[in-house]
């Protein structure tokens, strides 16, 4: 047991060490700088890495007043990550105040890296009533920053500690059959890098499918740990062919700022099986469908011929009404067969003429006859039921070449006279 403490109060020394260095509040205010990453810091860098600069201004007292030149870096781009801020600390090893911020620094070029001596100036009050002026200042920095290596075996130049790829698939490829469309969304997640500094995500070696580009975003983050570069792509796959086929990898080559190598990450190509179709259910679904598509061509079928024949259906009609024996006919036919003198016969004529719209003139042997009967002194008697049924005859032939004349008024109407003519 005491060799087990003796091994527990080794290990946690250095530690409990650096922890009470890393948190010592001073007397008076302390401006510190750490850059990293310290492999870099110490030895060299990469154009495009990233280098994380933090600052902290610690003191005892409050800041009564405060003035903080940012820095300046030349031939390189700088993105503050953290927003200034002063808060209050209290440790085992003392209570104060500290002051933070901190920036992701960027090199455009190979050379030098020269980062300024940064100042920070203010005002304490370590006595009631009796403030005190402070000014800190920290040392210049000068990191060697070395051009894209010749072993770099990318496409696209970008330096990260630390990358990885997600995936999600809108189905499985193990599940999928001839003619499905799959939905693959890749993100690329790396850390250091500004969205804009890496590639664009590309899905080759496929075969067996139709791959079709479906868009993307990038978007980049900030950390008190540094940039975060996203980029978001997705494809939509059509399995095209029965065979075993591959949707291929989306692979990228970076560059490892503390391995000082080049590095190739991908989301892995995926092998594709389509699963065998099942012919009896697609028969059936088949066959389904054929039924519904000819029960709506039928319908379809039987609206378009009542269509067409409802014109010669509403003829047939008119025709037969036409053909039909009318009131006036009734009457006449009853009235001559009780007539006892041709006058009393040609009133009847008369009231049927006058109810029926007609101007009788001698177009009927009946007619003619009954005039005979009527004004010659020596002629025979008519034939009163002939002369009915002649007349009622000649009735109804006016009525049908009434409807029939009509009717091709309306074809004239409808289609032109010159349509008629022509046909």
């Amino acid at each position: 047991m005491r060799f087990l403490a003796a091994i527990m109060l080794v290990l946690w020394a250095p530690i409990a060490t650096a922890y009470e260095e890393t948190l010592k509040i001073p007397g008076s205010p302390e401006l510190r700088v750490a850059l990293g990453p310290r492999t870099a810091a110490e030895t060299f860098g990469y154009v495009h890495s990233e280098f994380v600069l933090r600052i902290q201004l610690v003191s005892a007292f409050e800041f009564e007043a405060l003035k903080f030149h940012p820095p300046t870096v030349e031939n390189a781009k700088v993105v503050r990550i953290l927003t200034p801020r002063t808060k209050a600390v209290s440790t085992y090893a003392g209570s104060g105040f500290i002051f933070e911020t901190a920036y992701a620094i960027f090199p455009d070029r190979a050379g030098e890296l020269v980062i300024p001596a940064l100042v920070a100036e203010g005002v304490i009050e370590p006595k009631p009533g009796e403030p005190a002026p402070f000014r800190s200042e920290t040392l210049e920095q000068r990191i060697e920053i070395r051009d894209i290596p010749p072993e770099f075996q990318g496409d696209w130049w970008f330096v990260t500690p630390r990358i990885q790829f997600e995936e999600t698939w809108s189905k499985q490829p193990e599940e999928a059959q001839v003619g499905d469309i799959l939905r693959r969304e890749v993100t690329l997640t790396a850390y250091g890098v500004a969205a804009e500094r890496l590639p664009d995500l590309e899905l080759r070696g496929s075969n067996g499918v139709v791959v079709s580009d479906h868009g993307g975003d990038r978007n980049t983050l900030l950390s008190t740990d540094g940039l975060i570069g996203k980029v978001t792509r997705s494809w939509d796959i059509r399995v095209a062919d029965p065979r075993v086929g591959i949707i291929g990898p989306v692979a990228i080559e970076h560059w490892h700022p503390s391995y000082h190598r080049s590095i190739r990450v991908e989301a892995p190509a995926r092998r594709l099986e389509p699963a065998p179709l099942d012919r009896k259910a697609d028969a059936e679904a088949l066959l389904s469908e054929m039924a519904e598509d000819r029960q709506v061509g039928l319908a379809m079928g039987l609206a378009l011929l009542v269509l067409i024949l409802s014109p010669f259906a509403a003829l047939l009609v008119a025709l037969i009404w036409a053909a039909l024996p009318t009131a006036a006919d009734r009457k006449m036919k009853v009235t001559l067969a009780g007539a006892e003198t041709p006058a009393a016969a040609w009133r009847a004529v008369e009231e049927w003429a006058n109810a029926s719209a007609y101007m009788l003139k001698n177009e009927t042997n009946g007619y003619r006859n009954l005039s005979k009967a009527l004004f010659a002194e020596e002629a025979e008697s008519p034939d009163q039921q002939a002369i009915c049924r002649e007349l009622i005859a000649y009735s109804k032939h006016q009525r049908i070449d009434k409807c029939v004349v009509k009717t091709m008024r309306w074809v004239d109407f409808l289609l032109g006279k010159r349509a008629r003519l022509d046909s």
